[in-house]
């Protein structure tokens, strides 16, 4: 049964409505894996968000698959054979050598000797030709982790990415900053971070808590030197030298992830933290930052806690607000919760979504079908469904193209029985219509015309995306 999130109108206008939807859209050509990584970037300069999958499979097989989008949120394995398999490990695209493409960090738990043997930490770092195909650096001078995370930024503000790496290393947790010399050669600068922390099952988030122009660091995980759960809140100079910020009254979690956003739109990044207490507890806090770097946590929040999995910030609807969906596991359940960022910070779970519970998971956001919303991908595994990996698609009822034109066009009547008529404004003309079903599925097409037949398609509730000389038009349509 296809459950239906919104209320339909006789008679409907393009973006005036700022609600949010999601469908599954089957894709069997994504594997399934848990204890995974989720990485989009777009590898190949096309303009469409492209899909990096990283895990173990299903029958416990370690996979790697680069997935290219066709802009329409179909993907297809690229040619890309040879990127290192792992699981427990991280992935990461970034431009590391300034010439305009992405390339690719991966590491973790990977295969040493054949599918069948051992099993070692390493690190590969690739470069991109520019149209999606990946080389291998030899001896990129970094250090492996695995139960790790991995962050491209650039923290001594001088136009190239830096990375910072924490997880288990060869028998011990590490943290390392590598400085990038703007063509792709990174060299450790662990003296920068004077009272740096090696952790394991870590996150590391960074972002300008104080407003001086420059990214501050957090670190977070289990201290590979006595086990314990700690954190740490570093300012930078500038330089990318760091400066540990005394008791900033942050609880350190690890088994989960803290993101810096700026939640209440008062111009300052607050801090989301998930994932498991020193007291092994499964939280989710939400800290609001003074705008100074100074960090209170928020009392009465509606986030329910997980560990092993995710969680990642999105406007999802579209309001100019960021949304927050939180995965992982909470005995006895697994989690996927989207919380709607209503203003001033205050969030609201969103009710009826289609999303599957995953423990040991990944999430990511991006645009895949270029229509102007953020779409979703969640990894993971869910007991009794096995390892997954869902494609969802939002369905916010907006404009893809901010157009004044666009604004009066009308689709006639909605719910319809035989057929759909557009209304569209002096001027403008319609290239091709297009119905999709709730799963994403192309089942109807037409060239031009203001008016297109539905007889033949189940009653059911349906999208109609319109192609016009002003912008892609994208509505909610029902068949009754």
């Amino acid at each position: 049964m296809i459950k239906k999130y919104m209320l339909y109108l006789p008679v409907l206008t393009f973006g005036a409505l700022q609600a949010q939807e999601f469908v599954i859209r089957e894709m069997p050509s994504l594997m399934n894996v848990q204890y995974s990584s989720v990485a989009f970037a777009d590898v190949n300069g096309d303009g469409n968000a492209d899909l990096l999958l990283s895990g173990a499979d299903g029958g416990y097989a370690l996979r790697s698959n680069l997935y290219l989008n066709d802009g329409q949120g179909n993907f297809s394995v690229s040619n890309n054979p040879d990127l290192m398999v792992i699981r427990e490990g991280a992935t990461a695209f970034a431009d590391i050598d300034g010439d305009g493409d992405q390339d690719l960090l991966i590491t973790g738990i990977t295969e040493v000797v054949t599918p069948a043997g051992n099993y070692g930490t390493r690190v590969k770092l690739y470069r991109n030709n520019g149209a999606g195909l990946f080389s291998e650096i030899a001896n990129p001078g970094l250090e492996a982790v695995s139960q790790s995370a991995v962050l491209f930024r650039d923290i001594d503000n001088d136009g190239d990415v830096d990375l910072i790496m924490a997880g288990q290393g060869a028998g011990v947790a590490v943290t390392n900053l590598y400085l990038n010399d703007g063509n792709g050669n990174f060299t450790v600068a662990n003296a920068n971070i004077p009272a740096k922390m090696n952790l394991m099952y870590s996150s590391i988030a960074m972002a300008d808590i104080d407003n001086d122009g420059d990214p501050d660091l957090l670190l977070t995980g289990m201290d590979g030197a006595d086990s314990q759960i700690k954190m740490a809140l570093y300012k930078n100079n500038g330089l990318g030298v760091f400066t540990k910020v005394n008791n900033p009254g942050i609880e350190p979690i690890f088994t989960g992830g803290a993101v810096f956003e700026d939640v209440d739109n008062d111009g300052d990044v607050d801090l989301m933290m998930m994932g498991a207490d020193p007291l092994y507890a499964k939280v989710g806090k939400l800290y609001l930052n003074d705008g100074s770097g100074n960090f209170t946590l928020k009392a009465n929040t509606p986030f329910i806690g997980a560990q092993y999995g995710d969680v990642k910030f999105a406007d999802v609807n579209n309001d100019g607000l960021k949304d927050v969906l939180i995965t992982g596991y909470r005995n006895p359940n697994t989690r996927a919760d989207l919380y709607i960022n209503n203003g001033n910070a205050e969030f609201t779970m969103a009710t009826d979504m289609p999303f599957i519970g995953m423990n040991n998971s990944a999430l990511a956001f991006a645009d895949v079908d270029n229509d102007n919303d953020m779409d979703l991908v969640i990894t993971g595994q869910n007991s009794p469904l096995g390892t997954l990996t869902k494609l969802y698609i939002n369905q916010t009822n907006m404009l893809s193209v901010a157009n004044p034109k666009t604004q009066a066009v009308n689709i006639y009547p909605n719910p319809a029985q035989h057929t759909i008529n557009i209304q569209i404004p002096d001027g403008t003309m319609v290239g091709k219509i297009e119905i999709y079903d709730s799963l994403g599925k192309l089942v109807v097409q037409q060239q031009s015309g203001q008016s297109i037949s539905v007889e033949k398609l189940s009653t059911g509730v349906y999208t109609a995306v319109i192609y016009t000389d002003k912008g892609m038009l994208r509505q909610k349509i029902a068949k009754y």
